[in-house]
């Protein structure tokens, strides 16, 4: 079986999503008000 290659702009997107995502998860947790608000919003789901 061939295996073709990825082109190289999806794995530079692939990793730009990643490191935006993990940014925003450092900045959540440095303002803990916007966990408890998140985490209030979500317990009210229940």
């Amino acid at each position: 079986m061939h295996h073709t290659p990825k082109p190289i702009w999806r794995r530079a997107l692939a990793w730009t999503a990643l490191t935006v995502v993990m940014a925003g998860v450092v900045w959540l947790y440095q303002r803990p008000d916007m966990l408890i608000m998140l985490s209030e919003q979500l317990w009210a789901c229940f």
